[in-house]
């Protein structure tokens, strides 16, 4: 997900909801172990209604976000 522009807002506690080119994925913000770094960022992880999943974390030094976005999740 190149350049992409979006909202974010906290809902609860450690919940959040991203909307990234009007799609909203719900999820959480987790502390996760970089071990490039070697120390825990915090991270965000959530599914959009469609099913497609995202992570973010923000890029050490940079002030910038990192985003990835992942094929649909398969539904059981």
């Amino acid at each position: 997900m190149r350049n992409a522009a979006g909202t974010w807002e906290r809902v609860g506690n450690y919940h959040f909801v991203v909307t990234i080119n009007n799609v909203a994925f719900n999820g959480v913000i987790v502390p996760q172990y970089n071990s490039d770094l070697g120390y825990a960022e915090l991270s965000f992880t959530g599914v959009s209604p469609d099913g497609v999943s995202m992570w973010a974390n923000k890029i050490a030094g940079t002030g910038t976000t990192s985003i990835a976005e992942r094929e649909r999740v398969v539904r059981y």
